[in-house]
C-alpha cells in the first residue's frame, strides 16, 4: 500500500500527523509533501522512515522575483507534479491540509483512493468529516477537536492515533526545564520581560533552556539578559536539536503548538500557556488560560502578557509534584487538563456573550452532524463524542448560553450548509434540516 501525504506546512501540524502517518507507514511506504516553510522537519521526518517530496514553491517565488515568464513557472509546477505521478503509482491520496493548493495537489496524482478533498478538471472529491471541518473552518464554528483526532478522522482510523516518534525516545534528566516563550504568531510570542519573568520562576526548579528559532537569536539573547538568574546555552539549529531537548527535559513550558506537540507526542509533561487559541492535544499536561474567550487574533491579542505568574507557578509545580488539579481555584487564570479526548476548564468559565455561545453552538453542530454520519454514510469513522452536559458545565452560565446560542440558529444557518460530496444520493436540503433541529434539541437538552 502506497500512499501520499499531503500535509505541507506548519511544524506543529506535520508532528501532530506523525501519529497517523505511522499507522499508514505500517501497511507501506508513506510520500510525505512538505513545503519550504517546514523543509526544517524533512530530516527527522526522514529518520522516522518517510519519503519527503519538497514542493518547488521557493524555488517559483526566486523565479517570479526575477520576472521569470508565467509560462516558465508553470512547467516548473508541471514538471514537481510529473515527478511526482512517477514516484507512484499511489494506492491512496490522503489530503490533511484541506486548502484549495493542496486539493489540487492531491487531485493531479492518480489513486485507488482519495481520502480528504482532491480537485482536478474531472474530479471533486470529498468526504463527510473533511467537507465538515472544511465548513466549520469557513464559518469560525470549529469546536476544540484536537488535531490528531481531526486528522484521525479525515484518514478514515477508527481510533485517534496520538503523535509518537520511533527515532527519539523520552528520556528525562532530573530538574531540565525548556521554556518555549515564541510562536509563529506575534500574539503568541511573549514580550522579553515577561519571558525573562517566567524563566526566572522556573529556574528555581531547575536548569532552564529557553529555545526559539534561528531567526529569533536577538530576541533569546534579549530575554536573557533580563532575568535575574541563569539560563543554559542555547544555540538554535536544526530542528531536531530542539526535539531532542525535548525528549530529556523533566518538563516543557510552551506558548506554541509545535512545542505542545511534540512534548505530548514523547510523553514530556508540559505547562500550556494559552493566549490568542485554544490548541490541545492528549497528554501529561495543564494548560493556563484567562477567563475569556481566544480572540483567535494573530497580532492584536495581549492575554498571553495578561497571565499571571503566580498562577503559573503554581500549575508548573502542580505538574511536577504530580498533585491533583481538580478542584484547584486561581484568583486570576483558569487551568484545563489534557488528559482527555476534550479538554475541560477545572473550574467553570464565568465569561458570557456571543464568542460563548458560539462555542457552545459548535459542540452541538459537532455531536448532530456525528450523528448525521452516522445515520447516512455507512462505514465513515465516528470519534468518541463529547458530552454536552459537560461542555455546558464549563461555564458558570452554561445552561443559559446554551439556549440563548438555540435562540439564535438563524444567525448560524449558513453553516448547515451540506456540500455535493458530503452525503452523496442524499437529499442535502432534508439533512441541513435535520443537522440544525438535532443542533437546537442538543443545545436545549
Amino acid at each position: 500500500m502506497k500512499t501520499l501525504f499531503v500535509l505541507p506546512n506548519a511544524i506543529g501540524d506535520i508532528i501532530s500527523a506523525l501519529g497517523v502517518a505511522h499507522k499508514l507507514k505500517d501497511e507501506g511506504e508513506v510520500i510525505w509533501t512538505v513545503s519550504p516553510n517546514a523543509a526544517a522537519t524533512i530530516p527527522f521526518l526522514e529518520q522516522e522512515g518517510f519519503t519527503c517530496s519538497e514542493l518547488p514553491i521557493r524555488k517559483i517565488r526566486r523565479m517570479n522575483d526575477w520576472n521569470a515568464p508565467t509560462e516558465t513557472m508553470r512547467r516548473t509546477t508541471t514538471d514537481y507534479l510529473e515527478s511526482l505521478q512517477k514516484s507512484g503509482p499511489f494506492d491512496r491520496v490522503i489530503n490533511l491540509h484541506l486548502t484549495r493548493s493542496a486539493s489540487l495537489l492531491s487531485g493531479s496524482v492518480d489513486a485507488a483512493q482519495y481520502l480528504g478533498p482532491a480537485i482536478n478538471e474531472s474530479r471533486i472529491h470529498g468526504d463527510p468529516w473533511s467537507d465538515f471541518i472544511l465548513s466549520s473552518i469557513h464559518f469560525g464554528v470549529l469546536p476544540y477537536i484536537d488535531v490528531p483526532t481531526r486528522y484521525s478522522l479525515i484518514a478514515g482510523l477508527t481510533k485517534t492515533a496520538q503523535p509518537n516518534f520511533k527515532s527519539i525516545q523520552y528520556k528525562p534528566h532530573d530538574h531540565l526545564i525548556v521554556f518555549q516563550p515564541s510562536g509563529g504568531w506575534k500574539s503568541k510570542t511573549l514580550s522579553a520581560k515577561k519571558a525573562a519573568a517566567i524563566a526566572d520562576e522556573l529556574a528555581a526548579n531547575g536548569n532552564v533552556v529557553i529555545t526559539g528559532s534561528p531567526s529569533e537569536e536577538d530576541y533569546l539573547a534579549d530575554i536573557r539578559s533580563n532575568m535575574s538568574e541563569t539560563s543554559l546555552p542555547f544555540t538554535p539549529g536544526p530542528l531536531r536539536r530542539c526535539i531532542e531537548l525535548i525528549a530529556q527535559a523533566s518538563c516543557v513550558v510552551t506558548t506554541d503548538t509545535w512545542t505542545l506537540h511534540t512534548a505530548a507526542a514523547l510523553g514530556t509533561p508540559f505547562v500550556s500557556l494559552l493566549g490568542p487559541t485554544r490548541t490541545f492535544t492528549q497528554g501529561s499536561g495543564i494548560g493556563v488560560s484567562n477567563d475569556e474567550e481566544p480572540s483567535w487574533s494573530a497580532n492584536n491579542d495581549q492575554s498571553l502578557e495578561a497571565l499571571n505568574l503566580s498562577d503559573i507557578k503554581i500549575a508548573f509545580q502542580h505538574l511536577m509534584d504530580k498533585k491533583e488539579i481538580t478542584g484547584l481555584e486561581l484568583a486570576n487564570s483558569v487551568l484545563w487538563s489534557y488528559e482527555d479526548t476534550y479538554p475541560q476548564p477545572i473550574r467553570p468559565l464565568s465569561c458570557t456573550g456571543k464568542l460563548s455561545e458560539k462555542q457552545l453552538f459548535s459542540w452541538a453542530r459537532f455531536i448532530a452532524f456525528a450523528n448525521l454520519v452516522k445515520e447516512n454514510s455507512c462505514g465513515t469513522t465516528l470519534p468518541k463524542l463529547p458530552d454536552m452536559n459537560k461542555m455546558k458545565n464549563s461555564y458558570t452560565h452554561g445552561e443559559e448560553i446554551a439556549s440563548a446560542a438555540a435562540h439564535r440558529i438563524t444567525d448560524f444557518s449558513e453553516s448547515f450548509q451540506l456540500y455535493e460530496t458530503t452525503f452523496p444520493k442524499h437529499d442535502a436540503k432534508d439533512l441541513s434540516l435535520r443537522w440544525a433541529k438535532s443542533t437546537v434539541d442538543i443545545l436545549t437538552s
